[in-house]
């Protein structure tokens, strides 16, 4: 179903404010300042303005198991303690298993302390 009727006024995320020119049942022809464009993805239109922060398409960290990396947990990073260790590929909830048997919050290639 379209939520969109003729002259409303929309947003898309590149073409920025635009006017429903015309409604069809998946589609939706919008007059933007220099050009018409019909859409069927209507996920991309708003009825306020919008901008995609924070979009990215690097890819996260993922620790690869039998690797050593830095594992700590906020309380541990105000007295400088971090642990140096194998990834065991163990996960508890949101914690990292690490080779000395424990779980940590946070897992790095990198020292945090430095």
């Amino acid at each position: 179903m379209n939520l969109f009727k003729e002259k409303d006024t929309v947003y898309h995320y590149k073409h920025g404010e635009g006017k429903v020119k015309e409604v069809s049942q998946d589609t939706v022809l919008v007059q933007y300042e220099k050009l018409s464009l019909w859409h069927s993805d209507l996920t991309l239109l708003s009825f306020t303005p919008y901008k995609l922060e924070g979009f990215t398409q690097e890819r996260l960290f993922e620790p690869e198991v039998g690797k050593m990396y830095f594992f700590w947990d906020e309380k541990d990073l105000k007295c400088k303690y971090v642990v140096y260790g194998l990834f065991t590929g163990k996960m508890n909830i949101n914690l990292y298993g690490c080779s000395d048997d424990l779980f940590y919050e946070n897992i790095s290639e990198t020292n945090p302390l430095l």
